[in-house]
Parts: structure tokens; C-alpha cells; sequence
């Protein structure tokens, strides 16, 4: 753990800097030290960091920015139960600009390196997630309502770019009580997303998206396209081959006595504008 400073107080813009080097920090190990609770139980976490964080005052305006590179290794997060919730075996990002007063940052690349999550959706619609962060303190409720109030018309919103992200080789574990009778639990592997130039500028272009995933007995998802972060648009191709409907039956049970069997495959152009799903060039084959 290292840092080391360096200061100009004799120059209008009172530059002043500090590295801050941390070579396999144990982050377990600090949580104690930490004023407010958790939502997770940070189980392990290795920080790595080579940042410079710099403070200057320019026409008498202040900022202070954050550069470099910071990598977790190992992460494990469980939750109240110590149940899982998230692993990764690292995520790394270099970050080229975050402004830390105002939240405008522009981040070079964003990795994660095999991700697992779990997901569960219960009989009254809640997820785990959703319960992590759920508190029945009073002023943290009326803080996050204050936070929650929509900007201003006539306010600037930072914007966010970030350049290339990578997600390699996920999985999630995905566990529904709520449409399926009897509880299914799903599995998606090998799970691989890449998003390049993406942001939040007004006139960004679509940030390119590519999206790949193997579901259980070699199912096969993709996604070939583009998604625009301002309105939520999003357009492409999809495909899904050897789809095996008899792994779905609990989704069909309240509404169908019979057993539904069979393997479909079916490619699609789609888009999503203003919350309306579009397919065009459906093809679907039943086996």
C-alpha cells in the first residue's frame, strides 16, 4: 500500500496530486472498519490499484479526478444467509477520467472475468437483489427517496463513456417460484457480452452489442446488435437453436394438462422501440 503526493501551491490551479498504489489488498479484512452495515457479506475480495487522484481549481471552478487502472481478484459476495450471490474470478478497468464531484467519467475498458450470479424470483415477486438493499430504516428511505427525485429540466446530467466492456465466460443460476409450478431452476454457461463505445452523450450512436449464451443440454442464445442508452432502443438478430420445450413444462402446467415435448430452433431480426417488441424474418424449425 503505497501514496505519494505532489502539490504546485504556488500556481493559480493549485494542482495538487496523489498516487495510490495498493498491491493485493485483502478487503475482507477492512470491512469491519466500515461506518455503515453492508447489504453483502464480503466473503473475499484482493484490491489492486494505480490510480492518481487529482485535485485543480480552474476559472474558480474546483475538480477533482480519478485516472488509472484498479483490478479486483477473487471476488465473493454472499448475503445476509451466506448464501451465494456474486462471484468473478477478477474485474479490471482503466479508468482514462471520472470526475468524482460530479460523476462525468470516461472509462477506457471495463473486464469481468468469470462472473457467476445467482437470481431468485420468490412466489410474491421479490428478488434477492431487490432484498439486499431493502431497509426499513426511515432516513435511509427518505434519503433514497431525495436521491430518486428526477433532475431538473435545465440540469446537465454527467455523461459516461466507456469505451470497451468485456464479459467473459459468466453464469447465472436463476431460480423462479413465481411462473413456474412447480420451482424451476434455470442454468445459462459460457456466457459472453461485449459492448463497445458506449454513452450517455444526447447525440452518442448506438453502443454495438454482442451477446452469447449456452443454456442447459447445448442450447444455444445470441445476440447480434446495437442498444441505444438514451431512450432504451434495441435492434439486431437473434437466434436460439435446440431449444428443448420439455425443460419448460413447469411454465406451462397451469395452463396446459398435457406434457409438451419437441426441439425448436428459430432466427429473428428484432428491435425494441418506445417498450414495443418487433420481429421481423421469423424462422422457426420444430424437430
Amino acid at each position: 500500500f503505497s501514496l505519494k503526493g505532489r502539490s504546485k501551491p504556488f500556481v493559480d490551479s493549485l494542482e495538487t496530486s496523489l498516487a495510490i498504489d495498493i498491491d493485493h489488498l485483502d478487503l475482507p479484512s477492512y470491512v469491519a472498519y466500515v461506518p455503515v452495515p453492508l447489504p453483502v457479506k464480503v466473503q473475499s475480495a484482493i484490491l489492486s490499484t494505480k490510480l492518481d487522484l487529482i485535485f485543480s481549481r480552474k476559472n474558480h471552478k474546483s475538480e477533482l479526478l480519478l485516472s488509472g487502472n484498479a483490478q479486483i481478484d477473487a471476488l465473493s459476495l454472499q448475503d445476509k444467509m451466506e448464501q451465494p450471490v456474486l462471484n468473478a474470478r477478477s474485474i479490471k478497468t482503466h479508468i482514462k477520467q471520472f470526475n468524482v464531484l460530479n460523476a462525468a467519467a470516461s472509462i477506457d475498458k471495463l473486464h469481468i472475468d468469470t462472473p457467476e450470479i445467482w437470481l431468485a424470483l420468490d412466489e410474491n415477486g421479490r428478488v434477492n437483489l431487490n432484498e439486499l438493499f431493502h431497509s426499513d430504516d426511515k432516513k435511509i428511505s427518505a434519503t433514497r427517496s431525495v436521491a430518486a427525485k428526477p433532475p431538473a429540466q435545465n440540469e446537465v446530467r454527467p455523461v459516461v463513456t466507456l469505451n470497451d466492456f468485456l464479459l467473459d465466460h459468466g453464469q447465472v443460476h436463476f431460480t423462479d417460484a413465481l411462473y413456474a409450478t412447480p420451482v424451476q431452476t434455470l442454468q445459462l454457461s459460457d456466457i459472453q457480452l461485449s459492448a463497445k463505445q458506449f454513452s450517455t452523450a444526447h447525440d452518442a450512436k448506438p453502443t454495438l452489442l454482442m451477446l452469447s449464451a449456452q443454456a442447459e443440454k447445448n442450447q444455444q442464445w445470441k445476440f447480434d446488435g446495437e442498444f441505444n442508452p438514451i431512450n432504451g432502443d434495441v435492434a439486431g438478430s437473434a437466434s436460439v437453436d435446440a431449444l428443448e420445450l420439455g425443460g419448460y413444462q413447469n411454465y406451462l402446467n397451469r395452463f396446459l394438462a398435457a406434457k409438451l415435448s419437441g426441439i425448436v430452433s428459430l432466427k429473428t431480426k428484432m428491435s425494441v422501440q418506445q417498450g414495443q417488441l418487433k420481429l421481423d424474418d421469423l424462422g422457426v424449425q420444430f424437430s
